[in-house]
């Protein structure tokens, strides 16, 4: 039996997954992502930063343009205005849409992440449950939160870091997947151990 969550993107999510099955896998749940506005755990700090950012660029630039008009150090001083609104809008933007198409699936064997991407096309992670020994779990009061599948991801990433973020599950519901997913590689590992 497959467990949906409720949302009408979810058989999407399902329909997807299952051109990515195995012929001897069984997907036992698919999901997509928490839909709408959401905050990273970076965002605390990052938002306040940016707004100030912002703020100590666009007063010196509006005096400046009320002064002397539009020259030069006016326009590249908007440019780095527009920079940083571009940044602070536009990354909940990009992804909203990244989330929109965004599919999660649980099988009897694998953990699968689906992205339909713009430009890239599809890209499918896998993750197989017996070998998965790192697999953590945030939950927050209205029952949504994350499930990161290897190290956890570090709040804020520095700009020499070249380790890719761990897969991520972001979705509503969180536990209950969560235990799920425990119970599925339980099973798998006993599975493969009998198999030696």
């Amino acid at each position: 039996m497959v467990t949906v969550n409720g949302t009408s993107g979810a058989l999407e999510a399902q329909q997807a997954l299952l051109r990515e099955l195995r012929a001897s896998e069984r997907l036992l749940w698919s999901g997509i992502p928490a839909q709408g506005l959401r905050f990273q755990d970076g965002d605390a700090l990052a938002i306040p930063f940016v707004l100030l950012w912002c703020l100590v660029v666009a007063l010196p630039t509006y005096q400046q343009w009320e002064r002397r008009g539009l020259d030069s150090d006016a326009v590249s001083s908007l440019l780095m205005l527009v920079v940083g609104l571009g940044w602070l809008v536009g990354r909940y933007l990009i992804d909203g849409y990244r989330r929109a198409r965004t599919y999660y699936g649980v099988t009897d064997q694998r953990v699968l992440i689906i992205e339909e991407r713009l430009i890239m096309g599809r890209e499918t992670t896998a993750i197989g449950l017996v070998g998965l020994w790192e697999l953590s779990l945030k939950e927050r009061a209205d029952k949504s939160g994350s499930i990161t599948f290897g190290p956890p991801n570090p709040v804020i990433r520095w700009r020499g870091d070249r380790r890719k973020p761990s897969p991520t599950f972001q979705i509503e519901g969180v536990r209950h997947v969560y235990d799920l997913i425990h119970e599925a590689q339980v099973a798998a590992r006993r599975e493969a151990s009998s198999r030696r």
